[in-house]
């Protein structure tokens, strides 16, 4: 199957978290983030403990950015850190090193 273009996959944001509730799996805040965000097509990437923080990277469409980052910082669990359009540099900025898989 064909790959879209980069024109047709849209813009997006990548939103680098902290999150509070240390008791979360990444299956509950994956369903948290969905309940706060369900209009806007966000996606869990990265959901990590580093140095005793959870960390979470989403990915939200540009059009609804704004928006996102308005209803993430008023819920109790989330806080916003960082974003960027590329994933590479939020990962950088929260301290996320990933570890590639040699083909």
């Amino acid at each position: 199957m064909a790959r879209l273009n980069k024109v047709a996959r849209g813009k997006h944001r990548w939103i680098g978290l902290s999150v509070s509730d240390r008791k979360l799996s990444r299956l509950d805040c994956q369903n948290k983030l969905e309940s706060e965000l369900k209009h806007f097509n966000s996606k869990l990437f990265d959901f990590i403990n580093v140095e005793n923080e959870l960390l979470a990277i989403i990915k939200v469409p540009l059009k609804n950015y704004r928006e996102s980052l308005e209803i993430l910082n008023h819920h109790g669990t989330f806080k916003t850190i960082t974003s960027s359009g590329k994933i590479i540099l939020v990962r950088e900025r929260l301290g996320i090193k990933v570890m590639r898989k040699k083909r």
